[in-house]
């Protein structure tokens, strides 16, 4: 399935297949899993991974919050400052 999922995933995102394939992989390395060997739950546990490292990111500096678009969930905000 990896190589596949790892394609599809890449693929669906709408970014620079060059961009997020690095990243991605990047992700999944720090989980000791290949690209290759990509599964669903791998892929869930990684992304999970890098939302939490975000999430930490902007509890320690909550002035960044400043930067987000209008759009942003005012919630969210919120929740993480």
């Amino acid at each position: 399935m990896g190589n596949k999922l790892f394609t599809q995933v890449t693929g669906l995102t709408g970014l620079p297949e060059e961009l997020i394939g690095a990243e991605l992989k990047t992700l999944l390395e720090r989980k000791g899993v290949a690209p290759e060997q990509m599964t669903m739950e791998s892929l869930r546990e990684a992304l999970a991974d890098y939302l939490n490292q975000l999430a930490e990111e902007f509890a320690d500096s909550p002035d960044s919050f400043e930067e987000l678009p209008a759009t942003s969930t005012p919630s969210l905000r919120h929740k993480l400052s």
